[in-house]
């Protein structure tokens, strides 16, 4: 019985010792991220496209970012614009991988609707990684990093995360984790709260 007991615990410190070997082989190879791309490109992760009215907040437009070129960009400025502000790093396995949708989408949407803003918010504590990061994968996305101290509306123990703010100051979109962002529904959401900003910003 003994025996039995010693060869059921082998076996299965066997079987974790393999699965951490996998994990690490997948890590340190990159193929992660492109694990995670392929099952985005399913549509398995749908982002919430719309919080109920209850749990809507009201957006912080109190916070100073800093884009790639070093030009200090006030939130502030982007008050009667819809804001899809995605929080990620170049560290960030699941970040990597929802990048590729991002692009398409922002490359998308960005020439269609001048009321949308794109915000990609970079945790990455130096720049050139970034840099680095954006020029291999051919990304024109807009990063900045922080200026300022985050609002607490933001904020969040993990990444990717991601909020969309509609042009009345309202948080309406919020998504914890990785998502599939460029589908059609998605976009034809943004464009129905883009709509809402020439008469928002025509106001005196």
């Amino acid at each position: 019985m003994q025996k039995d007991k010693k060869k059921s615990w082998g076996r299965e410190l066997g079987e974790w010792l393999f699965i951490l070997g996998l994990m690490a082989t997948l890590w340190t190879t990159g193929m992660i991220p492109r694990i995670q791309g392929w099952i985005l490109s399913t549509g398995i992760y749908k982002p919430q496209l719309a919080l109920p009215e209850a749990e809507q907040t009201q957006a912080s437009y109190r916070w100073d970012l800093v884009d790639m070129n070093g030009h200090v960009f006030s939130l502030e400025e982007s008050k009667g614009e819809v804001l899809f502000i995605n929080f990620w790093a170049t560290w960030c396995p699941p970040c990597i991988a929802e990048m590729p949708e991002i692009q398409a989408l922002y490359k998308d949407i960005s020439s269609k609707e001048p009321h949308v803003r794109f915000l990609l918010v970079s945790m990455d504590e130096d720049p050139r990684k970034v840099q680095n990061f954006l020029k291999r994968k051919g990304y024109d996305l807009p990063v900045y990093f922080p200026n300022s101290s985050i609002p607490f509306v933001y904020r969040h123990n993990s990444i990717p995360r991601t909020f969309l703010v509609n042009t009345q100051g309202k948080v309406v979109g919020r998504h914890v984790g990785i998502a599939s962002y460029n589908t059609q529904a998605f976009k034809s959401y943004l464009n129905e709260l883009a709509r809402a900003a020439p008469s928002i910003s025509s106001q005196p």
